[in-house]
């Protein structure tokens, strides 16, 4: 079609084939670093995407930045290399985050001036992490990213 073809879709066939009983067992038995079917990404220079970004009208968001399993001293040096490239907001509120999970990215937005965003990480009707529409709102002391939209 004209979209990509991601991990998840080899999750399915894998699991339509009857290879693995559900998209998990396809993630750790064959799909994740150091598994047979693994394929790394290729990424562009942080300064490229973020260049990217811009030109297509979009804002420079940082996705679920808790989940890179960053130290507090290696999360702020990445945003503060991410704002230096152009970067505008973070994803405060996630489909997996614990209220402390949002504290935590509250105080890198604030102390990093950067924009707050919502995401749900929905990626189709089976996913098991949340139910579309259902997150903790995002904080008020924060500026909302669809600031920037306007």
């Amino acid at each position: 079609g004209d979209g990509e073809i991601t991990r998840s879709h080899f999750a399915d066939f894998l699991l339509t084939q009857g290879a693995v009983k559900d998209q998990q067992e396809a993630f750790d038995r064959y799909l994740s670093k150091g598994k047979p079917a693994f394929v790394p990404t290729q990424w562009a220079p942080l300064e490229q995407a973020i260049a990217w970004i811009k030109q297509a009208g979009g804002i420079a968001v940082m996705a679920h930045p808790l989940r890179y399993n960053l130290s507090f001293k290696w999360m702020n040096k990445a945003l503060a290399d991410f704002k230096q490239a152009g970067g505008q907001a973070v994803e405060v509120v996630t489909g997996r985050a614990s209220e402390d999970d949002i504290r935590l990215s509250l105080q890198f937005v604030q102390k990093h001036q950067l924009y707050a965003s919502v995401g749900s990480d929905f990626h189709s009707s089976e996913n098991p992490w949340v139910e579309l529409g259902r997150l903790a709102p995002l904080p008020a002391s924060v500026k909302p990213v669809w600031e920037l939209l306007g």
